[in-house]
């Protein structure tokens, strides 16, 4: 039901990382400002002087701080990582593309906003199918996350198990049955 009531969404958060917003308050001598964006610092120098009457050299221009919400650049994922916007032939040969695969826990925030960013940019689905696996859960049922700090070291994993052991866990855990299949 979530698409039904869905609202608008603020891109921006204030973090220290991330993608920085393509927004710049550009300033003129003659006391005059506004918001303007582009590509580049340049770009949005050259908007901004045609923008404001004035001379690019007489304009100061100071990057927004805010980043990009994760789920915005994520996004942008299917076809950005082939060189869109340019047509290129990597686009061309493999967007859109046939599967993905991913978590229930995450349709919303990342699936359906890539569907509708891609859509809205390229006309294209990202995909054709989405496979959900199971929700990965602690011996407690609880989501397993780096914030609560109750996931599995990839390492210990990698260095320390091999394939039958590997199942002997699963079997031998809280997954539903269903999800072992």
């Amino acid at each position: 039901n979530w698409l039904d009531n869905i609202r608008d969404w603020c891109v921006s958060r204030q973090l220290w990382w991330g993608h920085r917003i393509p927004a710049y308050i550009a300033k003129a001598k003659n006391g005059s400002s506004d918001w303007f964006v582009g590509r580049d610092e340049d770009e949005a120098r050259n908007r901004a002087a045609e923008g404001l009457g004035v001379d690019a050299a007489e304009l100061t221009l100071e990057q927004d701080e805010d980043v990009l919400d994760t789920w915005f650049s994520s996004g942008l994922f299917p076809f950005s990582v082939f060189g869109w916007p340019e047509e290129t032939k990597d686009l061309q040969g493999f967007f859109p593309t046939t599967l993905l695969e991913t978590g229930h826990d995450i349709l919303f925030f990342w699936v359906a906003r890539m569907v509708m960013m891609s859509l809205a940019l390229t006309d294209k689905l990202p995909f054709k199918t989405v496979y959900l696996h199971a929700m990965v859960r602690d011996k407690h049922g609880r989501k397993m996350t780096k914030s609560l700090g109750n996931v599995i070291d990839p390492l210990e994993v990698i260095g320390g198990a091999n394939l039958d052991q590997l199942l002997e866990k699963l079997q031998s855990s809280n997954l539903d049955s269903r999800e072992l299949e």
